[in-house]
């Protein structure tokens, strides 16, 4: 009678756990990650690097041209970043001066998007570093910087505390990828939870 009494409360103990680490790893609405910067700095171009490395499920593409202005509306992919889900979001590049009805539409949707993104990753062409803003006004946290096109302006165009990377050569994509990963763990706190309840219940 006792070993039965002391195998039941065990078994209370084990399911309220179970009941416990369950409700921490329900899904809840992936962090959301946006590439921005001005026009033609390469957002497109990492955008594709970034989805063909790390993507998963049906991959989308973002239009690359080497006109500025070319990406009008945004793209949605969904990354596995080391076994953290997020979503990486191009849109239109930043441009004060868009003038014609549909790029003023660009703009306000661009706008729209960095209100709802989690990590903001401000793009940084390395051979226009130092004609560009480094970073926006806001809070220094939410964003990270990417020096990109790094294959047009080996050795320079480095911004303190940019990674440097290249969506032709893939260099420093991992290095991307991983500062990310940081970020979001770092801002995140209940999504990271829910990693830890997942490892939880498959150990």
């Amino acid at each position: 009678d006792e070993l039965r009494r002391r195998i039941a409360a065990a078994r209370a103990v084990v399911t309220a756990a179970l009941e416990q680490l369950a409700d921490r790893g329900r899904p809840a609405a992936a962090p959301r990650v946006l590439l921005c910067g001005a026009p033609n700095a390469g957002k497109s171009s990492l955008f594709n690097a970034l989805v063909e490395r790390f993507g998963v499920g049906a991959p989308a593409r973002a239009l690359a041209s080497p006109v500025p202005g070319a990406t009008r509306d945004y793209v949605v992919a969904t990354l596995d970043l080391d076994g953290l889900s997020c979503e990486l979001v191009d849109s239109a590049g930043d441009d004060p001066r868009a003038a014609e009805p549909l790029a003023q539409a660009a703009q306000a949707q661009g706008r729209q998007q960095r209100r709802d993104a989690d990590l903001q990753v401000v793009c940084i062409a390395a051979d226009r570093a130092g004609a560009e803003p480094a970073a926006p006004a806001g809070d220094p946290d939410a964003t990270l910087l990417a020096a990109t096109k790094a294959d047009l302006a080996p050795g320079s165009g480095r911004p303190p505390g940019a990674v440097v990377c290249s969506s032709v050569t893939g260099a420093g994509l991992d290095e991307l990828a991983a500062a990310i990963r940081r970020r979001l763990a770092e801002r995140c706190v209940g999504r990271a939870g829910a990693e830890t309840a997942a490892r939880c219940l498959r150990s």
